[in-house]
């Protein structure tokens, strides 16, 4: 396999879209002939895996003048199953010393597409993808957070399901789901329960609704005592105050 000849004009195509380098697109370079005028075809090619296309023109044959380089941006997005706004892109630059080297960078979105002047080094070109790459991953990274913590909550759902309905005849979970409608967060605090005693064997049989009723009652009797407490506590402080005056 031979290595292409390295070429004084180059290319380097972005998706910026997708942080990627634009595989498989083609292109094509033309030099203007400013006697007829119209455009002679130098080179047909397509970018590699990176993003460049390699030997696209032989130091003899780069001469001054005003080159072309149209990139078939509409079939690359097809290819992708992408519609795009802009079905081509073409390029147009003059060269007035062909002894240096140039580079026709192109960013590009299946909307937009924005290219530089050729002295912008690959350094920043890199420098730009890698910004656009960080920023997908952390998009990237909140969504499969979010859709983490949504499967987390959904499986805890699902075992708090499981484990009333072991410990709960029908009339037992009817009555519950009733509770639930018009006092979510007693329901809630009677499910806590039910569950801390299944899980330590508490539990001898399903419970009945009247069984429910009772664990009701207790419920009710830690949340007056909890109340009392933080209520009594209130007074104390009152009293103190009341005392210093």
């Amino acid at each position: 396999m031979t290595t292409p000849l390295l070429s004084p004009l180059t290319t380097h195509v972005l998706n910026t879209g997708r942080g990627i380098p634009a595989a498989n697109m083609n292109l094509s370079l033309y030099l203007l002939d400013a006697t007829l005028p119209s455009w002679n075809l130098l080179r047909k090619g397509a970018t590699n895996d990176d993003g460049r296309c390699p030997g696209l023109i032989t130091r003899e044959a780069f001469i001054p003048g005003v080159y072309k380089m149209r990139f078939e941006t509409g079939r690359y997005w097809e290819a992708l199953g992408e519609t795009c706004f802009y079905p081509y892109v073409e390029i147009v630059f003059t060269i007035t010393d062909a002894s240096q080297k140039f580079h026709v960078p192109l960013l590009l979105t299946s909307r937009r597409f924005v290219t530089v002047d050729g002295k912008m080094a690959d350094e920043e070109l890199e420098a730009i993808r890698r910004q656009r790459m960080a920023e997908l991953q952390a998009k990237h990274g909140d969504s499969s957070d979010q859709q983490g913590q949504q499967e987390a909550k959904q499986r805890e759902t699902e075992m708090r399901n499981s484990i009333l309905a072991q410990v709960l005849d029908q009339s037992a979970r009817a009555r519950l789901s009733n509770l639930a409608l018009v006092k979510p967060d007693k329901a809630k605090a009677v499910e806590n329960y039910l569950i801390q005693m299944a899980r330590f064997g508490q539990l001898g049989g399903k419970i009945t609704e009247n069984g429910l009723i009772e664990i009701l009652e207790k419920v009710n009797q830690q949340t007056e005592k909890k109340t009392t407490v933080k209520f009594n506590r209130r007074r104390v402080m009152d009293s103190d105050e009341e005392d210093d005056d």
